[in-house]
């Protein structure tokens, strides 16, 4: 199941270095897919930071798997 994203938990967006989620929900996995659909990262286990210093600048599309297996995908800009 895809959910809408509600991007005030997802912040800074646009990022520069490390990019926060805040949510209640147990984490299982995250992607940040480029624009081609690659995915150019990948964490198992929760996170509230996630480090993105080596990306470069340009928009990217953050995947969030949940225990309970809703999903959602948020698009995420990438600036100097």
């Amino acid at each position: 199941m895809v959910i809408q994203y509600l991007p005030k938990h997802l912040f800074p967006n646009p990022f520069s270095d490390f990019l926060k989620m805040t949510t209640t929900s147990t984490i299982k996995s995250v992607r940040i897919y480029n624009s081609n659909g690659i995915v150019i990262a990948n964490q198992l286990a929760n996170f509230d930071n996630l480090n993105v210093t080596s990306m470069e600048t340009g928009l990217y599309f953050l995947e969030i798997i949940f225990a309970n297996g809703h999903r959602i995908i948020n698009k995420i800009i990438k600036e100097k």
